[in-house]
């Protein structure tokens, strides 16, 4: 039986640990405005990329059974 040698669950959330505080340094700044600025009537919101992202987080979290 081969023996898993790749990045655990452990390190994972480490590095994603990084990748929120990315986030949230780039969100925090904004006002309600430039959340809800929209570059095409057609296009997402900044605050619903964001909401878009941190959902698919959660996801990819519980389909991992995390």
């Amino acid at each position: 039986m081969e023996q898993n040698t790749g990045p655990t669950l452990a390190h994972l959330f480490a590095g994603w640990e990084g990748y929120n505080q990315s986030i949230l340094s780039a969100l925090a700044p904004l006002s309600a405005e430039q959340l809800a600025f929209r570059p095409a009537a057609n296009l997402r919101s900044v605050g619903e990329l964001a909401r878009h992202i941190a959902f698919g987080r959660i996801t990819w979290w519980a389909r991992m059974n995390a």
